[in-house]
């Protein structure tokens, strides 16, 4: 049986508040459940607050392995996380009704539930706003959404003509950027000599064929 990689947590917003980068559980209660140890670096959270304000605050990255650490004397169970895209303003966390808008089963309780691919796909096509891109338009869009979540806290120009993009990096350096729908797409034109690799830094691609 495949290991999960896709998990549902619940915390109170107040602990993502003060906690940003750590999801935790009491480590008595951890130890008697299978899914929170079985939490992965690499596997995908849905961070929800299950306590007003109610709602999804975002899609997160595991990143470490589990451990412990003590909060108000109480030893937990803990994991780093990093943000893969993060509700901001007034709509953090975003209101989703789990049944109603999700689909998701009135079953769906307690602090971690496994998620299915699927499932994880619908949470973040409603997160995002948008599905999956099919076609160069598409990625250019779900760049424009999740750039400062994967290191180019600014996007200076977007245009027609190669590269598409222009951005900053976190070091404030310029990054001229080619987006793709496949990266076969940019070996082809890089072989017709349409694209000079040498006037681009990154290439930021949906499929690598």
């Amino acid at each position: 049986m495949t290991e999960p990689k896709f998990w549902f947590v619940r915390h109170p917003f107040s602990w993502y508040q003060k906690h940003p980068t750590i999801i935790s559980r009491n480590k008595q209660k951890a130890m008697n459940d299978g899914n929170w140890r079985a939490i992965r670096e690499d596997h995908k959270v849905v961070y929800y607050s299950q306590k007003k304000p109610e709602g999804i605050v975002g899609l997160f990255n595991v990143i470490s392995e589990v451990y412990e650490d003590t909060f108000a004397g109480v030893t937990e169970l803990c994991y780093k996380i990093e943000p893969l895209y993060v509700m901001s303003g007034n709509e953090c966390p975003k209101k989703i009704r789990l049944m109603k808008d999700l689909g998701f089963k009135s079953t769906m309780q307690g602090t971690i539930n496994r998620l299915k691919p699927d499932e994880y796909r619908r949470i973040k096509f409603v997160i995002l706003g948008m599905k999956e891109p099919e076609n160069h338009e598409g990625v250019v869009s779900l760049f424009s959404k999740i750039h400062n979540y994967i290191g180019f806290p600014l996007v200076t120009t977007i245009r027609q003509s190669y590269p598409d993009i222009t951005v900053e990096g976190t070091d404030k350096k310029e990054i001229k950027i080619e987006i793709e729908f496949d990266s076969d797409d940019f070996r082809k034109d890089m072989d017709r000599g349409v694209h000079d690799p040498k006037k681009c830094d990154v290439i930021v691609c949906w499929k690598d064929g």
